[in-house]
């Protein structure tokens, strides 16, 4: 084993001062990488970075799909439908009111997902729940008739 992988270096930082460096390294991070090469609008960016995971199953006659909205009341939560995609968009502000509070950091969260279907499906038939910061939407899919065609007997 050589010297240089037998020293290690000792950090000798208090818990304030580890995590004023990684706040440094974060912005640092943002300043040189993120913005050089993503020029993006700060609202796109953050939308970006909010949008939910998503499961998207296909359960033969219908789709499920599953969509992460944690802390967001259903009442906040909009589902928006068309023939071939899904909307789920919410807005939610978390308020506490505290007198002896310093610094706040307030969760502000707003989410944004858009999924399009392989298939079109039948929007109006669409059934949403949210439980447990999980968004469940469940669709029928659209059954093309068959075509009949004639075939000539010889």
């Amino acid at each position: 084993m050589s010297k240089e992988l037998k020293k290690k270096e000792e950090w000798n930082w208090t818990p304030e001062e580890a995590f004023r460096e990684i706040d440094t390294m974060i912005e640092d991070f943002k300043k040189n990488f993120m913005m050089p090469w993503l020029p993006m609008k700060a609202k796109a960016w953050n939308q970006l970075m909010k949008a939910p995971r998503v499961d998207l199953n296909d359960l033969g006659d219908h789709y499920e799909a599953f969509i992460e909205v944690p802390g967001v009341e259903k009442e906040v939560v909009q589902v928006h439908m068309t023939k071939t995609s899904l909307e789920v968009s919410a807005e939610a502000e978390e308020e506490k009111e505290e007198k002896s509070l310093l610094v706040r950091e307030r969760n502000h969260q707003e989410i944004y997902r858009r999924i399009t279907f392989p298939e079109e499906i039948i929007p109006e038939e669409a059934e949403a729940r949210v439980a447990n910061g999980l968004l469940t939407v469940t669709v029928p899919k659209k059954h093309k008739l068959e075509e009949r065609h004639k075939v000539e007997v010889k």
